[in-house]
């Protein structure tokens, strides 16, 4: 298994988490901006590490899913941010090593499938007994911010999931 400093690094994805999870300690806190200033400041870099120790999983997941949003191919400037995180990535090390750290049981655990959100398919493909429901809350407290049901053809709001 690579370990999952080098894996994050190496990653288009995992580098723009770990830039977006700097630059939230500059004074503007916009990880977009990494485009007009793709340098790292190990003063930032230090601050982006105290505050990995300090989420949650749930806040983890959300930068992670956001910088995959930055840099996705449906995404314009996609490879000017995956080029402004990836030039400086090696210095942003030392905050892959605190999010193995921090959250490294949750990494490496199993897909528990009894306890995830399942989107299916609109021709109404279903997984284990789901049934035609598009979001479940499997637990109090883990979940998407907004989640929705679909209903035929049709969605209709559900009710918000907090995000841990």
């Amino acid at each position: 298994m690579i370990p999952f400093a080098d894996a994050c690094l190496a990653s288009p994805v995992g580098a723009t988490l770990l830039a977006r999870l700097e630059c939230r300690m500059r004074p503007d806190g916009q990880p977009w901006r990494i485009v007009d200033d793709p340098s790292s400041d190990p003063n930032l870099v230090a601050q982006a590490v105290q505050r990995v120790e300090e989420m949650t999983f749930g806040e983890l997941c959300q930068e992670a899913l956001e910088a995959g949003e930055d840099v996705g191919p449906w995404t314009a400037s996609a490879e000017i941010r995956a080029w402004a995180t990836l030039v400086e990535v090696e210095s942003r090390r030392p905050i892959a090593a605190a999010i193995e750290r921090r959250f490294g049981p949750e990494l490496h655990a199993p897909i528990d499938l009894d306890h995830q959100y399942w989107w299916l398919h609109s021709d109404g493909a279903t997984f284990r007994g789901v049934g035609r429901e598009c979001w479940r809350n499997a637990r109090a407290g883990f979940g998407v911010v907004v989640a929705r049901r679909q209903t035929g053809s049709h969605l209709r709001d559900a009710s918000p999931f907090r995000l841990v």
